[in-house]
């Protein structure tokens, strides 16, 4: 009896042994279930509140008809530190502290530093020029409203928001759009691509094409020709990996059709100061454009080439193909007083004597039809005629230190070449030429490991632009790319 009652009593003791286990092993399951729900909830509003405020809500102001739309929008979480004030694009901001339209204010300090988001829209007027309008959706309503008094001529949208321009037919058009008597241009863009990026511009073809239409010069034609689709650019900061600074960068949506066929850089080293660096362009590609875009350069070259087959036997379509009809890489610097108003090296791969030789007899007759020399005649009336003849023959090419040149100082004309392994070097000048041959200043491949792009190169060294678009550059080198599947992206760096 007395071991069947312990066998009983041993029994209950594991049931209820059993049922604590059970007991515990369901609370640590609702205890997981309830710490998965609340990390679930907390996720699901981190995303809520991520999509409303990455959104970009100052496109809803933007006009149908802007020609470009950029956006700027300030950090979402605590731990990040990107602010609008600290965009690398500190030339532009220069050039906005001293607008008048922002005399009493600091562009930087005072608007972009206590904005959430801040635009730029560039609308098409009457006139056919682009007015400029500058939004700022502030984080403290009492502030816009201590900032406004200073401002000259704006428009109040909200507590919040206010629309700046120096055109006030720019703001009626802004105005439009808040009462809902004209599209915002909200309706045709992408607008997961808006909220990727500090920073995104938008640029919209149609609208481009009609503004550059309306002033029918070469480059524009040029420019129309080349757009066929919108186009969106997403700025951003990157960390890459084993490195200690934040790197900027930017990729250009969606991808284009490349003419790239390879990534062959004749370029090894770049001296510092060089401008613009292309890599793999075909320059009988641009001609071709500018002969289909410009009808009167496309007659005046085949009108100039039967001239030349007549007068020199010369044929120039077949040379002009020879030598430009690659891939080559072009280096421009500085301006200058020369005849082509800057200096610039171009590497072209070097195939044949004939191309060398195509080359200088081109120069030459060049260099002949732009001054012709007088030779005298006496009539047999005794009378003297002078005859303007077009001699390529007077113009001989040099050599120094293997590099041919030949210069026309009555022209401030100059162009060199020099032969090294499989590269024809060519240049406007024969110092700079000499100079480049030697240059160990900066590795190209260096500075495009910095970047991690792969493909045909536009580098930007703001340092020496001589244009006044690199106001609107990042501060720092500029390095563009573009592969052979047509992504094109690009880093900010320093050389």
């Amino acid at each position: 009896m007395e071991d069947s009652f312990q066998d009983v009593q041993n029994s209950n003791t594991l049931i209820n042994s059993e049922v604590k286990k059970f007991n515990f092993n369901k609370l640590i399951i609702w205890t997981v279930l309830v710490g998965v729900f609340f990390i679930l909830l907390s996720l699901i509003g981190a995303y809520f509140y991520w999509h409303r405020q990455s959104a970009d809500r100052l496109i809803n102001l933007a006009p149908i008809d802007s020609v470009l739309y950029l956006n700027a929008n300030h950090a979402i979480w605590p731990w990040q530190t990107e602010k609008i004030s600290d965009l690398p694009f500190n030339h532009f901001f220069q050039v906005m502290e001293k607008d008048e339209l922002f005399s009493q204010l600091s562009f930087n300090d005072d608007l972009l530093a206590n904005s959430q988001q801040v635009a730029l829209v560039l609308i098409l007027n009457d006139n056919e020029s682009l007015d400029t309008v500058f939004l700022f959706e502030f984080k403290d309503a009492h502030l816009l409203q201590s900032y406004s008094t200073n401002l000259d001529n704006y428009l109040m949208i909200n507590k919040n928001t206010v629309a700046v321009s120096a055109s006030s037919v720019a703001l009626d058009k802004i105005n439009q759009v808040v009462n809902g008597k004209t599209f915002s241009l909200a309706s045709q863009t992408d607008s997961k691509i808006m909220r990727q990026g500090l920073l995104t511009l938008y640029l919209d073809a149609d609208n481009l094409k009609s503004y550059l239409n309306s002033n029918q010069n070469l480059a524009n034609k040029l420019f129309v020709q080349l757009i066929n689709q919108d186009i969106y650019l997403s700025f951003y900061q990157s960390k890459p990996f084993f490195k200690s600074n934040n790197q900027w960068r930017f990729k250009v949506f969606p991808e284009i059709s490349s003419a790239i066929t390879a990534n062959n850089n004749l370029t090894q080293y770049l001296p510092t100061s060089f401008s613009v660096y292309l890599s793999n362009i075909n320059l009988a590609d641009i001609f071709k454009s500018w002969g289909s875009a410009n009808e009167d350069f496309s007659e005046f070259f085949k009108t100039t080439a039967n001239s030349l087959k007549v007068i020199y036997d010369f044929d120039l379509s077949s040379s002009v193909e020879l030598l430009i009809n690659q891939e080559v890489d072009l280096i421009i610097f500085d301006k200058n007083d020369n005849a082509f108003g800057f200096d610039y090296v171009m590497v072209v791969p070097h195939t044949s004597d004939q191309q060398v030789s195509s080359f200088e007899q081109l120069v030459q007759i060049i260099l002949a039809q732009k001054l012709p020399r007088g030779v005298d005649y006496v009539l047999p009336d005794g009378t003297t005629v002078t005859e303007l003849l077009a001699k390529p023959e007077l113009w001989q090419w040099q050599q120094q230190d293997n590099i041919n040149y030949l210069k026309e100082p009555f022209l401030n004309f100059e162009i060199s070449y020099f032969i090294e392994d499989s590269k024809m070097i060519i240049s406007s000048s024969q110092e700079l030429l000499k100079s480049f041959i030697t240059t160990t200043d900066v590795l190209l491949d260096d500075v495009v490991t910095q970047c991690e792009s792969k493909g045909s190169y536009l580098i930007f060294n703001n340092d020496n632009l001589f244009s006044e678009f690199y106001a609107f550059l990042p501060q720092g080198t500029v390095l563009v790319s573009e592969d052979v599947k047509g992504r094109v992206n690009g880093c900010v760096l320093k050389l």
